[in-house]
């Protein structure tokens, strides 16, 4: 992992996202809940960067080809988010009761 933590050292960024939408739709539910702070364990901003990492993090490696990642990490950022992704969707399950 310190081939990661060494690219990431390399710059900041500032990143704002402003989204306007209708809180009826589903996107704006979704933005009001993460907004307001409603969930028990996680603050709005953890909640975003986890979504956003599990899901894309693997994309990002892979379609940059960074030179200075090896294949090693690139494979092990996947097995992470795919881990990750595995573990909601069992939560997701249990709650609703959709186990097979």
């Amino acid at each position: 992992m310190e081939e990661l933590k060494n690219y990431s050292m390399v710059q900041k960024v500032d990143f704002q996202l402003q989204i306007e939408t209708d809180t009826s739709n589903e996107v704006g539910i979704v933005l009001n809940y993460i907004e307001r702070g409603d969930h028990p364990d996680f603050s709005a901003r953890e909640m975003v960067l986890k979504a956003v990492k599990a899901f894309w993090l693997p994309y990002v490696y892979y379609d940059k080809h960074l030179s200075s990642v090896s294949i090693h990490l690139y494979k092990h950022i996947a097995r992470e988010a795919v881990a990750r992704l595995k573990e909601q969707i069992r939560e997701i399950e249990r709650i609703f009761k959709l186990e097979s």
